[in-house]
Protein backbone atom coordinates (compact mmCIF):
# COMPACT_ATOMS: atom_id res chain seq x y z
CA UNK A 1 0.00 0.00 0.00
CA UNK A 2 1.56 3.37 -1.03
CA UNK A 3 2.19 6.01 1.57
CA UNK A 4 -0.12 9.00 1.57
CA UNK A 5 1.53 12.29 0.82
CA UNK A 6 0.85 14.99 3.37
CA UNK A 7 -1.57 17.62 2.18
CA UNK A 8 0.20 20.83 1.12
CA UNK A 9 0.15 23.44 3.84
CA UNK A 10 -2.09 26.38 3.18
CA UNK A 11 -0.37 29.76 3.29
CA UNK A 12 -1.26 31.91 6.28
CA UNK A 13 -3.99 34.47 5.69
CA UNK A 14 -2.79 37.90 4.63
CA UNK A 15 -3.29 40.76 7.07
CA UNK A 16 -5.73 43.45 5.99
CA UNK A 17 -4.30 46.34 3.96
CA UNK A 18 -3.08 49.37 5.88
CA UNK A 19 -5.63 52.16 5.55
CA UNK A 20 -3.90 55.59 5.54
CA UNK A 21 -6.74 57.31 7.45
CA UNK A 22 -7.22 54.54 10.03
CA UNK A 23 -6.08 54.87 13.65
CA UNK A 24 -4.30 51.78 15.00
CA UNK A 25 -3.38 50.89 18.56
CA UNK A 26 -0.05 49.09 19.02
CA UNK A 27 -1.57 45.62 18.86
CA UNK A 28 -3.47 46.29 15.62
CA UNK A 29 -0.44 48.00 14.05
CA UNK A 30 1.76 45.02 14.94
CA UNK A 31 -0.75 42.72 13.31
CA UNK A 32 -1.07 44.61 10.02
CA UNK A 33 2.70 44.92 9.55
CA UNK A 34 3.47 41.44 10.91
CA UNK A 35 5.85 42.78 13.56
CA UNK A 36 6.98 41.07 16.75
CA UNK A 37 5.65 42.46 20.04
CA UNK A 38 8.62 44.72 20.84
CA UNK A 39 9.32 46.01 17.34
CA UNK A 40 6.97 48.99 17.13
CA UNK A 41 7.64 50.33 20.65
CA UNK A 42 11.37 50.19 19.82
CA UNK A 43 10.84 51.96 16.50
CA UNK A 44 8.79 54.66 18.27
CA UNK A 45 11.49 55.10 20.92
CA UNK A 46 14.17 55.41 18.19
CA UNK A 47 11.93 58.01 16.48
CA UNK A 48 11.74 56.01 13.26
CA UNK A 49 7.98 55.49 13.65
CA UNK A 50 5.67 58.37 14.48
CA UNK A 51 3.05 57.79 17.18
CA UNK A 52 0.72 59.76 19.44
CA UNK A 53 -0.50 59.24 23.00
CA UNK A 54 -4.19 59.83 23.65
CA UNK A 55 -6.14 58.66 26.67
CA UNK A 56 -3.10 56.79 27.95
CA UNK A 57 -2.89 54.72 24.76
CA UNK A 58 -0.32 54.81 22.00
CA UNK A 59 -1.96 55.26 18.60
CA UNK A 60 -0.47 55.25 15.11
CA UNK A 61 -2.09 56.59 11.96
CA UNK A 62 -2.10 54.29 8.95
CA UNK A 63 -0.22 56.87 6.89
CA UNK A 64 2.54 56.86 9.54
CA UNK A 65 2.80 53.07 9.30
CA UNK A 66 3.01 53.23 5.52
CA UNK A 67 5.76 55.88 5.69
CA UNK A 68 7.68 53.75 8.20
CA UNK A 69 7.51 50.75 5.84
CA UNK A 70 8.53 52.87 2.84
CA UNK A 71 11.43 54.47 4.72
CA UNK A 72 12.79 51.02 5.57
CA UNK A 73 13.19 50.07 1.91
CA UNK A 74 16.37 48.10 1.31
CA UNK A 75 18.25 49.27 -1.74
CA UNK A 76 21.35 47.66 -3.23
CA UNK A 77 24.62 49.51 -2.77
CA UNK A 78 25.64 51.58 -5.83
CA UNK A 79 28.63 49.30 -6.50
CA UNK A 80 26.57 46.09 -6.13
CA UNK A 81 26.06 44.54 -9.58
CA UNK A 82 23.04 42.60 -8.34
CA UNK A 83 22.29 38.90 -8.80
CA UNK A 84 23.72 37.17 -11.84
Amino acid sequence: MPKKRPAPAEPPPLPPPIEPRAVYDLRAAQYVVGAAAGTLPREIKLKRLRAAKRGGRTVILGKWLLKWVEDGEVRPAPDDPGPN
